[in-house]
């Protein structure tokens, strides 16, 4: 047991210096976590694994040593990708394997085998201040909003990356649709979704396609079901989020009652800071009604109706501009509106990886606490 933990505190470390992180926690969270994902000898593997995808050839340069031959090495590494401990990709026939941050990566890839016991590690784990600020705290966030189809006019003219239905019919190859895993875990808990009864409305592009597909992982659909998907996504009010790139391999569509990420977002004072998107709603109380539609609408608890005043607030430290609450204001008295500064995501997952790497530094988390703490002392 003690050479387990050991070899697992190492990997701890390991995980720790990639871009995302893994900090250490209190009373040995981190260790009962990671033995979900990784046995002994699958974490002797892991730390010679990096951020970037590298060949079967390449790795095994580094574990020969250990006297692991390359078949053995293929299956180990074969058996944590199928169960989504690290990354996998296919490209020109050739098989590449990388590490992935518990979020967004490892904690996803136990959709297909969620447990009661895995939520309670993961939930102890994640509820630290150290741990969200290593999530917070990568320069660039790992996820962008992207606006709902209805909220957005033809005159605005979106870019590629900010509109959903060019993602989707632009993409080559497979489009697999998986269960959302904080939907799932909250009807595991007993708390039904306030948005929506479906699970599949999460949806995987290009790489991550390929490779749910190559495990058999996830359910393949074609881009007419993929369009009718996200459109009935968008019709229950979910805030449309997709990995931070040109070329999204994901696009979550996810709901404030059960998502993580918007969780974490409604308990931060000042959100934006933390989140990716080109857009914010704006209101013209000339034709606002008071209805409160909007309010309900919002996933995020950007929109606030003043009762005396008998307004629309929408508070910009918090607004995401998902968009959701425009096609729900009747008198059309909501509006998106483009920021000044547009935020052209990197190029794909790898850039993203790359670009999160070159901003981190050793008191990146101090710092992210510090703003966190600061920023709640201001709100009291």
């Amino acid at each position: 047991m003690a050479s387990e933990r050991k070899i697992l505190r190492k990997l701890q470390q390991h995980l720790d210096k990639q871009p995302v992180g893994f900090p250490r926690a209190l009373f040995g969270a981190d260790i009962r976590l990671l033995k979900h994902h990784f046995n002994r000898e699958e974490a002797e593997v892991a730390l010679k694994l990096t951020y970037r995808y590298e060949s079967l050839e390449t790795i095994h340069t580094r574990v020969k040593e250990s006297g692991i031959a390359v078949p053995k090495l293929r299956d180990l590494l074969y058996a944590l990708s199928e169960k989504g401990s690290i990354g996998y990709r296919k490209t020109g026939g050739v098989e590449h394997f990388c590490l992935v941050p518990l979020v967004v990566g490892m904690y996803e890839g136990r959709v297909f085998s969620l447990t009661e016991p895995y939520l309670k590690d993961v939930k102890r784990y994640q509820h630290s201040l150290r741990y969200g600020a290593s999530l917070l705290g990568t320069g660039i966030p790992q996820m962008r909003t992207i606006p709902v189809e209805r909220s957005i006019k033809i005159e605005q003219g979106l870019t590629g990356y900010d509109d959903i239905v060019r993602i989707i019919n632009d993409t080559d190859g497979p489009i697999v649709v998986l269960e959302c895993i904080c939907r799932k875990a909250d009807m595991m808990k007993g708390k039904p979704c306030e948005k929506t009864k479906r699970l599949e409305t999460c949806m995987t592009f290009r790489d991550v396609a390929i490779a749910l597909a190559a495990f058999k992982k996830g359910r393949r659909i074609d881009k007419k079901e993929a369009l009718e998907i996200m459109r009935q996504n968008q019709q229950e009010g979910l805030v449309l989020q997709a990995f931070n790139s040109r070329e999204p391999d994901a696009v979550c569509s996810c709901c404030g009652c059960c998502c993580g990420m918007l969780g974490l977002q409604k308990l931060l004072p000042k959100p934006i800071d933390f989140w990716a998107s080109n857009f914010h709603a704006a209101v013209d109380n000339a034709l606002c009604t008071g209805c409160g539609l909007c309010e309900k609408q919002c996933q995020v608890a950007a929109v606030q109706f003043n009762k005396k005043m008998k307004r629309i607030n929408i508070n910009l430290k918090r607004c995401i501009g998902c968009g959701n609450c425009v096609p729900k204001c009747v008198p059309q008295a909501i509006r998106l509106v483009r920021k000044e500064m547009e935020a052209v995501p990197p190029k794909n997952y790898e850039e993203m990886q790359e670009t999160i790497m070159k901003q981190k530094s050793k008191n990146y988390t101090a710092k992210v606490i510090n703003r966190i703490v600061a920023g709640i002392a201001a709100r009291q």
